[in-house]
């Protein structure tokens, strides 16, 4: 019972007069700081103090969220502006990092989209896996959201508009695909089920943008194996909230498609380990005419058996281009 009045305390929305009660305690400690002359503490507890902003905010009430949004801001640039002058770029690059997420959340996308590419830069000076991996899948989507908010719309993985299988800006879906790419070459040694869940999905939605629709679909089987990965294992994912939605969203994109009869019919058999890596993405029919292969770059090859007496239409078969 104790849990379920936390949980319903927790849902209860936040005023301007609540929200500074709660974060009382970092105006606290940002005065000794700065009492003590101390910037490395006095950056950290701004870093702290943005945090805090950005757990609550989808808690606040309208009337609080524009000075909530101000105050973060300016709490994440302080913290910035601090250790830019401790010449700490790791410390720089997660505030960084962490400024592009609550752009994202509060959907300044340009501004999220500045921030993820100066910490790429950082994170690559510094050789730094984890941070680049970080920063390429946050750009990632964050390039697919201002393509898909060319066309009018908020963007939503839930979603089936149009946007999903057309480009407005090639450039931006472009510049998406090479950061999914760099994300994939990291991921793999370091990322979890959750972070692989979400490039999957992202590189599915790509490919359905250019009209890849069979390639599509083993980016779409990766997500959502990672996802059931993700919560086995209880780690938060956007992705995991719902488990049936990578396959909802085929059918709909079936329709765009003029492998629309033979994607329809493919049941797709147990992905296997190739002995060796390929080159690049390809996509072919075996010998017998009855097997549809799909082998990535990283040795996974993922075969669909195609229904008896299925008449083969004309895809593009070898190297896939990026």
């Amino acid at each position: 019972m104790a849990s379920k009045k936390t949980k319903r305390a927790a849902e209860v929305p936040l005023s301007w007069a609540q929200l500074q009660q709660e974060l009382g305690s970092f105006a606290d400690a940002l005065t000794t700081a700065r009492a003590r002359r101390d910037p490395a503490a006095e950056a950290a507890v701004n870093f702290d103090l943005a945090e805090a902003y950005r757990a609550r905010w989808q808690r606040l009430k309208i009337s609080a969220v524009v000075a909530a949004r101000a105050n973060a801001i300016a709490a994440y640039e302080t913290a910035i502006a601090l250790y830019q002058s401790l010449d700490d770029p790791g410390a720089e690059t997660r505030t960084r990092l962490a400024l592009a997420a609550f752009y994202q959340q509060t959907h300044q996308h340009q501004n999220a989209r500045e921030q993820f590419e100066i910490s790429l830069a950082l994170a690559s000076s510094l050789n730094s896996p984890e941070l680049s991996l970080t920063g390429h899948l946050g750009l990632c989507e964050t390039l697919l959201t201002l393509d898909h908010q060319l066309f009018g719309r908020r963007f939503s993985y839930v979603s089936h508009h149009t946007s999903h299988t057309q480009i407005a800006d090639p450039a931006l879906v472009k510049a998406a695909w090479q950061s999914c790419l760099a994300a994939e070459k990291l991921i793999l040694e370091i990322g979890n089920p959750a972070v692989k869940a979400q490039l999957w999905l992202n590189k599915g939605i790509i490919r359905l943008k250019r009209q890849e629709l069979l390639l599509a679909i083993p980016e779409f089987k990766a997500a959502w194996l990672q996802a059931k990965e993700a919560r086995r294992q209880d780690i938060p994912s956007e992705v995991a909230e719902d488990l049936t939605l990578v396959y909802s969203r085929l059918e709909p994109w079936y329709k765009v498609s003029h492998y629309a009869k033979l994607a329809r019919s493919l049941r797709p058999e147990p992905a296997e380990i190739v002995p060796k890596p390929v080159a690049e993405e390809q996509l072919a029919f075996t010998a017998d005419n009855q097997h549809l292969v799909f082998l990535s770059r990283f040795g996974l090859a993922q075969i669909w058996r195609l229904p008896a007496g299925e008449q083969i239409q004309t895809i593009h078969t070898g190297p896939y281009e990026h």
